[in-house]
């Protein structure tokens, strides 16, 4: 009885909300009163189909983005030459598209892929595309794809691509993408399987929905499989690099901003001993500066000036994750020609390798079957 009426509940919310139009305007209490109920109902459910119906639920639900998640370009602090080369072939095509068609530039655009560097930006970028051109965004991680029960995953993308179509402009980003198509010559034949049929599933809705739109960002493009480059699916390739030093410096200015500063303090040799740091470090490491200001305020009932000693004992807790060896792989990644898929770093873990005995287990369970 319980369930059930958690159920109807949930079917008369979704159906109040089941245009992504209406989803656009749906307060944010509605937001989190359907994903409870949506989370409730998969805890209680027994039956295999009816919970992994209601997880897709969800995944499309909580995948979409929100109007008070919009960003815009003027959000995104450096990336200058990223955010240059969108704008020319994304955003003012998708806003004039008029004026591309006159010079015969009237090719969709399908697949976009961004790669570099973890904690340099991709998502944001990704958010950033969406907000610019006021397209609604699907933020799909692989893990909400896969499902343990067989043939769900499929399902999972399908239903995404299915409501993305109903959208008058949609961008699916789907992140860690390698996960999912890593490269023939590190799978095997059960996971090989799964990259074909993705390939198949999302070339048929690239090719016949102009108004979908695939961003796929991924920390090792070298590991993605060659077929998927190509033109058509991720032709268009973005190196999001580190924050050159100029850009590090207007990172620290913002997480500083209305905070006082001894005027002692050269903000650039702080963004000079961030070098080879990405934006999310450089943010870890400032947060960390901030709590102990606020502790020490709280600690001696006084606004502390932000010191020297600060940013020494943030300069030693921060952490770099992107090695000289990674960089080079990046530069040669994108100087050699991205579709030629030459680049294999054997010192990096194979991230793959996980989904690959997921995918096993299901095939075994398949031929149990």
């Amino acid at each position: 009885m319980f369930l059930s009426t958690k159920k109807n509940k949930f079917n008369k919310l979704f159906q109040q909300i089941k245009s992504l139009e209406l989803i656009n305007s749906c307060p944010q209490e509605k937001y989190d009163e359907i994903s409870l109920l949506c989370e409730t109902i998969i805890k209680k459910e027994k039956n295999p189909l009816s919970r992994a119906y209601y997880e897709r639920k969800l995944l499309i639900f909580n995948s979409t983005s929100k109007p008070h998640e919009r960003v815009l370009f003027t959000d995104v602090v450096g990336l200058e030459d990223i955010k240059a080369l969108v704008k020319k072939n994304i955003i003012m095509k998708l806003k004039h598209p008029e004026i591309y068609n006159k010079y015969n530039s009237n090719k969709n655009i399908n697949g976009i892929l961004l790669f570099g560097p973890p904690g340099t930006g991709k998502t944001l970028i990704a958010k950033a595309i969406a907000g610019e051109t006021n397209a609604t965004l699907f933020l799909i991680k692989i893990s909400d794809i896969y499902s343990k029960w067989y043939g769900e995953s499929s399902k999972n993308l399908n239903a995404i691509f299915e409501k993305a179509k109903n959208c008058s402009l949609s961008i699916i980003f789907i992140d860690e993408i390698d996960g999912l198509l890593a490269s023939k010559e590190e799978s095997g034949e059960e996971h090989n399987t799964i990259v074909n049929s993705f390939l198949q599933q999302i070339g048929g809705f690239l090719e016949n929905n102009s108004n979908i739109i695939l961003i796929g960002a991924t920390n090792y493009p070298w590991k993605i499989e060659k077929a998927v480059l190509r033109a058509g699916r991720f032709s268009d390739q973005f190196y999001v690099r580190l924050p050159n030093e100029e850009e590090r410096l207007l990172m620290i200015k913002k997480e500083l901003n209305n905070i006082e500063l001894d005027k002692d303090i050269d903000l650039s040799w702080v963004a000079n001993f961030t070098k080879g740091a990405s934006g999310a470090e450089i943010s870890e490491m400032m947060e960390k500066i901030k709590i102990e200001l606020a502790y020490n305020s709280i600690l001696h009932n006084t606004t502390p000036l932000l010191t020297k000693p600060y940013f020494q004992m943030g300069r030693k807790l921060l952490k770099r994750n992107t090695t000289e060896e990674m960089l080079s792989n990046y530069e040669s990644f994108d100087k050699q020609g991205k579709a030629s898929g030459a680049i294999i770093d054997n010192t990096i873990t194979n991230v793959s390798y996980g989904m690959r005995k997921f995918f096993k287990s299901l095939f075994k369970k398949k031929n149990k079957e």
